[in-house]
């Protein structure tokens, strides 16, 4: 019977989320950790940042299958928005945010024929699940959003 490894599985999507690029107008993301950060404890210099929570696992029960189990994680993603700012306002960065880690779940390689981002055969799919909270700093500068991100395996 098979026993995953869910800390294999969230250094492979720590990872991944370390390659997102395509930030406006930073390009890449320069934080990844799995360590709670609230945004006053990461530096201007060290944003756009991603704070990887694991709040939940999902495990159900299947007659003569192997367990379904999913790994619920949320993405708290902060990035420096200036509100004055004309040719990147705040919206526009956050967005772009958000379109950077759609991204980067996107298939690859062998992957792009399952249509799943399978973190190299360590799970079934990763994929955005739910609704995404989007702040985009215009009070006090600090743009943020919050991606529920489902790692599913079979």
């Amino acid at each position: 019977m098979y026993v995953p490894d869910t800390e294999l599985i969230m250094v492979r999507f720590e990872a991944l989320l370390a390659s997102v690029t395509g930030i406006v107008p930073f390009g890449a993301v320069k934080t990844v950790t799995r360590v709670w950060q609230s945004w006053e404890q990461v530096a201007q210099i060290a944003q756009p940042a991603i704070v990887i929570v694991e709040p939940r696992e999902k495990e159900t029960a299947r007659r003569g299958q192997q367990p379904s189990l999913s790994l619920q994680t949320l993405l708290v993603c902060y990035i420096q928005c200036d509100p004055k700012d004309t040719v990147n306002p705040p919206n526009t960065r956050v967005n772009s945010f958000l379109k950077a880690i759609r991204t980067a779940l996107l298939p690859q390689g062998s992957d792009i024929a399952l249509n799943a981002q399978t973190l190299g055969g360590l799970v079934s799919n990763a994929f955005i699940d739910g609704e995404i909270v989007k702040d985009a700093g215009i009070l006090d500068d600090q743009g943020s959003l919050m991606v529920p991100v489902s790692l599913q395996l079979t």
